[in-house]
């Protein structure tokens, strides 16, 4: 019995979200989620990222978006190196939604500004990185994700993007990070 019912939902729950209609023209949202960040040189560490931003729909399918997003990142050595530091991304993003349904499966991308500070730290003396030096450099975007309307005003989006910056002077000259979230939005 209750597998029916979980089936029910599971195969009737995406066809009545997908036949309603949304007309919204604005958002605001707040995310969270994880990246994992690398320089040119292998794995930094990752951590739990949160964020959030505005967006405008400037003609149906096609909008665009302020965002600002803090992923921090940690990873520690046996030997008590330890990799610390935390990138802030201010984005504006252009986004093209490939459905006006409820269910609203997207690409976006966009160019801005990224703040990093590097807190890493080692047990030995003459390691380079002591302290906390901070740098900041254009950095770029690219992604996916899906807009799944729980009401006619509210969203929950997943998503997928890949964050770079080639000018990172802290870490190295290349910083990449992939990060998926999850943000819940307030349409009008």
């Amino acid at each position: 019995m209750v597998k029916a019912i979980l089936l029910s939902i599971i195969f009737l729950l995406p066809a009545a979200v997908m036949a309603q209609d949304t007309d919204s023209r604005g958002e605001v949202f707040i995310n969270v989620g994880r990246g994992v960040i690398f320089d040119d040189e292998g794995f930094l560490g990752s951590g739990t990222s949160i964020g959030g931003g505005i967006g405008f729909r400037l003609i149906s399918k096609l909008g665009i978006e302020g965002e600002v997003k803090r992923i921090p990142h940690f990873r520690e050595f046996p030997s008590g190196v330890q990799l610390r530091g935390t990138a802030v991304f201010i984005n504006i993003n252009a986004i093209y939604h490939f459905s006006d349904s409820r269910i609203q499966p997207y690409v976006t991308g966009g160019a801005g500004f990224l703040h990093y500070r590097n807190k890493s730290r080692s047990p030995f003396p003459d390691e380079p990185f002591r302290g906390e030096p901070t740098s900041n450099s254009f950095a770029f975007n690219m992604g996916a994700g899906l807009k799944g309307f729980l009401t006619d005003r509210v969203s929950v989006r997943p998503e997928f993007k890949l964050l770079n910056s080639n000018d990172v002077t802290v870490v190295s000259d290349k910083l990449n990070i992939f990060h998926f979230s999850v943000a819940l939005a307030l349409h009008w």
